[in-house]
């Protein structure tokens, strides 16, 4: 693994591990079964992973913000916090799906979300001693981003149909190949 890289990680949904858990995922109304994401850092009081990247826009004044203005800015991190009470085990070895390092997490956040909340970071990074690890600068001006319960809800309903008819269609070839 390249120094730049994060490791990939799995957080499975502690709630739904035991009863559901088969190397897939699936979606219902308590949320996701799993999610990948990337290891980003550990904090006093939990554990940050990349979840994704976002454009940023630059205003009038040079600034960074998340709001179109027409004046494209650099792509930022968008990293997801997840607090040491969410987490109840972590297989570092990963399991018979997945080699990758398994955090077993309550979905507690809004919208049966992993993330208490988000933070943006710069892409790029700058090591924090020679040949040391590389450290992106959170962007304070672009806030956290707290999802409210109300908009968490709508976001997780949103993106459930695509992984609900996912679902069927990989449940009806499985019955097919089963029957015939």
């Amino acid at each position: 693994m390249a120094d730049d890289q994060a490791p990939e990680v799995v957080l499975i949904n502690a709630k739904r591990y035991e009863r559901e858990y088969n190397g897939g995922n699936n979606t219902n109304r308590h949320g996701d079964l799993q999610r990948r994401a990337e290891l980003f850092d550990v904090r006093h009081n939990g554990i940050e992973f990349v979840t994704g990247v976002e454009e940023t826009w630059l205003d009038s004044n040079g600034g960074r913000t998340r709001r179109d203005t027409g004046n494209r800015g650099p792509n930022a991190f968008l990293v997801g916090f997840v607090p040491f009470e969410y987490v109840e085990h972590i297989n570092p070895d990963g399991d018979e799906y997945k080699g990758a390092p398994i955090f077993y997490v309550r979905f507690n956040g809004p919208g049966k979300s992993p993330y208490r909340l988000f933070t943006f970071h710069e892409t790029a990074s700058t090591p924090i001693r020679p040949n040391g690890r590389p450290y992106h600068r959170h962007i304070m001006e672009l806030g956290d981003l707290r999802l409210g319960r109300f908009r968490a809800w709508l976001r997780f309903w949103i993106n459930r149909p695509k992984s609900y008819w996912l679902n069927r269609q990989i449940k009806r070839m499985h019955r097919d190949r089963l029957q015939g």
